[in-house]
């Protein structure tokens, strides 16, 4: 079954990986950051490597979460590419 036609309960049966801490989460993190902070300008306040990964030693899916918190001021289409 291909993985976008799979329905919520077909997803409950699928196996979650937890991997041991990573200690490359928080550099790689940091340099998606940096991207995203080149993309969005001036209209991101603060972007933050938050979940699991950013927590060292804990076990975690092996995705990275970036919070970006931008100006309230600032229209979404002007950051949308």
């Amino acid at each position: 079954m291909e993985f976008n036609r799979l329905k919520n309960k077909d997803l409950a049966h699928l196996p979650i990986k937890l991997l041991p801490h990573d200690p490359e989460w928080p550099r790689q993190a940091d340099l998606l950051i940096g991207d995203l902070r080149k993309l969005i300008g001036k209209a991101a306040v603060r972007l933050e490597h938050v979940g699991s990964t950013a927590v060292s030693g804990l076990c975690a899916k092996p995705k990275l979460h970036i919070d970006i918190l931008v100006e309230r001021s600032v229209p979404l289409s002007d950051i949308r590419e």
